[in-house]
């Protein structure tokens, strides 16, 4: 007996200290809320799903020395509070939008893309599959990586074909591919660019036939700013010269300059159809009635000009936009609203904080 009274004795001494925290402090959830629009828009952009979200707030908040008891940390809350901000901030862009829409919007559409889209009859819904391997600017890559074997090319186990093959391509990158690399972005420039690469890779036809066929094959396809209306832009092209802009003006007052294929220029891809540009981008024709020497000093064509060179000639937002499409897509949510949402407020997010620098981040969202 003597034994086992110490035994209760210890039993009820410890059951009465396991109770007091129990009996004593209540557990309180937090009622601050500090989650904002701003803060929402950078855990989305960096993919944090609601879970890893918890556990960044919570550690962020205990660094800065927050009383974390008192604020609203925890999954059900950050969940709905993020949904309800993406759709408080996706109404705030399309308000911004709507209340100062632009004069003109150019849509660019990735043909590419279009293949890789499983269309489910099922529920009129799609799948965006990843492209193949030469989407975006892989390509540019890739033709790096081919100059810099072709410079340390004695540094490595290559055969004579093989360095015969890189050296051709580095002469094509070098000769035609860079030039037209760096000049794509110029909107007025691109029917003369285009025009002008299709020339040279048909006269490098006598010095290597593969890689011109090739390359002509290729760019047959992207011929868009050769048509009637796109190749309206050249009359804003600085580097044309005045001889061509007169017969291209010659044209479109509907006239047939009866020439061969061999002497084809811009003016040959000049039509009627040609004024639907003008007219697409409320453009005015007035400076077209005279001579182009002097359509430097005109109003209407200097704003034509201004239009013309502000556009988007290349398919980088098409890419990019796809390429936002692949990185978010079934991440953060797989609900098809809720991933529009989504992906408006990222990129309205890295519009206004393109880069990670302080005096970015302090820019208001």
């Amino acid at each position: 007996m003597s034994l086992s009274s110490p035994s209760s004795s210890s039993d009820s001494e410890y059951t009465h200290c396991t109770r007091i925290p129990m009996t004593l402090s209540e557990k309180k959830r937090g009622r601050t809320n500090f989650i904002t629009p701003k803060l929402v828009a950078a855990l989305d952009r960096c993919k944090l799903s609601v879970r890893d979200s918890v556990y960044i707030i919570q550690a962020t908040a205990e660094a800065l020395g927050n009383n974390v008891d008192s604020l609203v940390i925890n999954k059900s809350s950050i969940h709905r509070c993020r949904d309800a901000l993406r759709v408080e901030r996706a109404n705030k862009i399309k308000t911004n939008f709507e209340s100062s829409v632009p004069s003109y919007i150019t849509v660019h559409w990735d043909g590419k893309i279009l293949p890789t889209l499983n269309v489910r009859d099922s529920d009129n819904k799609f799948k965006i599959r990843p492209p193949g391997a030469m989407h975006q600017a892989r390509w540019m890559s890739r033709a790096i990586y081919c100059l810099k074997i072709y410079i340390f090319r004695n540094q490595y186990s290559l055969s004579s074909s093989e360095k015969n093959a890189i050296r051709d391509i580095c002469v094509f990158i070098v000769r035609f591919y860079l030039k037209s690399w760096f000049s794509s972005t110029a909107a007025a420039r691109a029917p003369a660019n285009d025009l002008n690469f299709i020339k040279c890779l048909k006269q490098y036809e006598n010095e290597h036939s593969k890689i011109s066929k090739a390359a002509i094959t290729k760019i047959s396809n992207h011929l868009w700013y050769l048509t009637e209306e796109a190749a309206a832009l050249a009359f804003f092209d600085d580097t044309l010269s005045n001889e061509i802009k007169r017969l291209m003006r010659l044209i479109v007052s509907f006239q047939d300059l009866g020439e061969t294929f061999s002497e084809k220029t811009l003016a040959s891809f000049i039509s009627k159809n040609s004024m639907q540009f003008f007219s697409r981008f409320n453009i005015n024709t007035d400076f077209l009635n005279d001579d182009p020497s002097t359509w430097d000093n005109q109003i209407s064509y200097l704003r034509g000009k201004e239009i013309a060179c502000s556009l988007n000639v290349v398919n980088d937002t098409a890419e990019r936009a796809v390429k936002l499409m692949e990185d978010f897509h079934g991440t953060l949510t797989k609900d098809d609203k809720k991933s529009e949402l989504l992906l408006q407020c990222i990129q309205e997010h890295r519009r206004l904080y393109p880069d990670c620098k302080k005096e970015t981040l302090k820019k208001q969202f």
